[in-house]
């Protein structure tokens, strides 16, 4: 990684980053329009990044001061934009550790979403983020034939993601219509171990009507 943390200018036409998590679910990102800039201990990255070939990217900006070889010293913070991003394929990881028995279902849709998502990535590797979604629509009869889908869904939201320990993210006033229901606004916080203890989960809710 040194020649992209202390070259001055790079840029790159196209990257492809494979992820492999614990429980052998694999994710690939496509980056493109890659620049990278450091002078000293400024460092700045921004790119275009998607999970499929023809979707709609999104657009990432990264900035940080100090040295990413002294943890303890090393700050970042960024800023992530999307519009009509493709869901399909993270809620597919997701699911397959909730419901494996139907979450190749999942295929069969395309779940877009708009939003905007500020990053803080805290000394010793921590990272906060917040931001705002919103979805058209997510169909869910691929859970039964009669579930009807969800629609207008608009959410703020926080998180963390903590290496080797655990993630979360925590929706504030999840508004959303089911089928032809409008469902009083909701809170709703997910955490999830990593490593070898990724099937431990949590899923806390305010209220259920």
């Amino acid at each position: 990684l040194e020649p992209f943390l202390f070259s001055r200018h790079i840029q790159l036409k196209s990257l492809t980053i494979n992820l492999h998590s614990f429980s052998g679910q694999k994710t690939q990102l496509l980056g493109s329009q890659m620049l990278i800039e450091n002078d000293h201990e400024f460092h700045r990255v921004q790119l275009s990044v998607s999970v499929a070939k023809g979707d709609s990217p999104a657009h990432l900006i990264i900035e940080a001061n100090g040295q990413p070889s002294d943890l303890n010293s090393f700050r970042a913070n960024g800023y992530l934009k999307f519009e009509n991003l493709n869901l399909s394929e993270p809620l597919k990881i997701l699911t397959q550790s909730l419901m494996p028995n139907v979450s190749n279902e999942v295929d069969q849709y395309a779940i877009k979403t708009g939003g905007e998502i500020w990053l803080d990535f805290r000394p010793s590797t921590q990272l906060d983020y917040k931001g705002k979604l919103s979805l058209s629509k997510v169909p869910l009869n691929w859970l039964a034939d009669d579930v009807p889908p969800v629609s207008d869904i608009k959410t703020s939201l926080t998180g963390w993601y903590m290496p080797g320990k655990d993630w979360g993210m925590q929706l504030h006033e999840l508004q959303f219509d089911l089928g032809s229901t409008t469902v009083e606004p909701i809170n709703l916080l997910y955490s999830q171990q990593l490593g070898s203890h990724w099937q431990e989960f949590d899923i806390s809710i305010n209220h259920v009507n």
